[in-house]
């Protein structure tokens, strides 16, 4: 079976974390890691001019004890991000900006705060919002940016995100919401084809998507690996001839959920979950997922929320024990529901400014020398 013809082995080997530069690199951040803290080589970009704000009134958010579940609700072209509880009750519109496209919320990991994608400054740029839709702030403004994801030993304080300079190469960032800083985590490359980096909720570890062996078998399958906050000690936790993708770890640190090709039918994947060392793996589900659906955990690990079935559009809610499957939402035709993210824990009175970065600095986005 060849999966994933339309890349180069060479790219995809240099879609790490911690890139493949060819030249050297000027600066350095701290990454999450076991032990002390390790320096890696980033390269300076733009600290962003002071970002727009709104201060939109809101309606009061709903009060509800649950762990809410963000996720995109589409209708023709208005394209929104909502809340609901996890039994679909306390839906709410965050967003309400029917003049753009908001979308793929990522919750902060004390559930106060969502970053997300928003269209409503001409392209899509990454904003923060609090919980209740209150304080909309964009924190990025050059080219296309997407799939925030909140780094859990920053305590909030860091978000990476997919970039691309407009001119075809796509790379990791990272940016500091103190200062607004944005530093370059991954090599830029000319493949748009990224494997999402998921980071444990410690921090100390990531699991990614690695094609190493199939640039020995050239069978067209990805294995799901694990390895240090730091880049070290990576091993492989899958070992299959078929395309195992979006691995997403348990609230516990101890499994990662991951979709997988292993019924044998193309671009048709299961969910499955595996212990982080390769033990102890067990499906979940029938192969119902297109490669686009990424799995969320609600806080307690007895469920996950999951997008974009085949054929449908909803978000299923599914028991880890028992394998039994929900709808989070009825949805009526015409609308389709994507992009769940479960918040972390249940936050209540929790709200923060919007957020403001003094001051300039300009640097470039991408450093050629450093193509993969």
């Amino acid at each position: 079976m060849q999966k994933i013809t339309r890349l180069t082995v060479e790219t995809l080997l240099c879609i790490t974390l911690f890139g493949c530069a060819t030249s050297p690199l000027s600066g350095s951040a701290t990454l999450p890691g076991d032990g002390a803290a390790t320096q890696v080589v980033l390269q300076p970009s733009a600290i962003l001019p002071t970002p727009i704000t709104t201060n939109e009134t809101k309606k009061p958010a709903q009060t509800s004890a649950c762990s809410k579940i963000a996720f995109t609700l589409t209708e023709q072209s208005d394209t929104e991000i909502y809340t609901a509880c996890p039994d679909g009750s306390h839906l709410q519109n965050l967003t309400n900006h029917s003049a753009s496209a908001d979308f793929q919320p990522a919750w902060s990991p004390d559930g106060t705060r969502i970053a997300f994608v928003s269209s409503r400054t001409g392209s899509n740029q990454i904003h923060i919002m609090n919980a209740d839709g209150s304080h909309v702030s964009r924190i990025t403004s050059d080219h296309e940016n997407s799939f925030p994801i909140w780094l859990p030993a920053s305590r909030g304080k860091n978000i990476a995100f997919l970039s691309t300079d407009g001119k075809g190469l796509w790379g990791w960032q990272v940016i500091n919401l103190e200062n607004g800083e944005i530093s370059q985590l991954t090599d830029p490359s000319y493949d748009f084809f990224f494997g999402t980096p998921a980071w444990s909720p410690d921090g100390k570890y990531s699991a990614y998507m690695s094609m190493v062996e199939q640039k020995q078998r050239n069978d067209g399958a990805s294995q799901i690996h694990v390895r240090g906050g730091d880049g070290s000690n990576d091993i492989k936790v899958t070992d299959n001839l078929y395309a195992n993708i979006n691995p997403a770890w348990s609230p516990d640190g101890a499994q990662i959920a991951f979709l997988s090709e292993q019924d044998g039918i193309y671009g048709s994947f299961g969910l499955y979950l595996i212990d982080k060392d390769g033990s102890h793996q067990r499906k979940l589900s029938a192969p119902i997922f297109p490669e686009n659906s990424r799995p969320t955990w609600s806080p307690d690990g007895s469920q996950i929320a999951i997008s974009a079935d085949i054929g449908a559009g909803g978000i299923k809610i599914i028991d880890v024990q028992t394998g039994a499957i929900r709808e989070l939402l009825k949805l009526p035709r015409g609308q389709s529901a994507a992009n769940p993210a479960w918040q972390p824990v249940t936050i209540t009175g929790s709200v923060f400014p919007p957020i403001s970065f003094p001051g300039r600095n300009t640097g470039p986005r991408f450093n050629p020398n450093t193509k993969c």
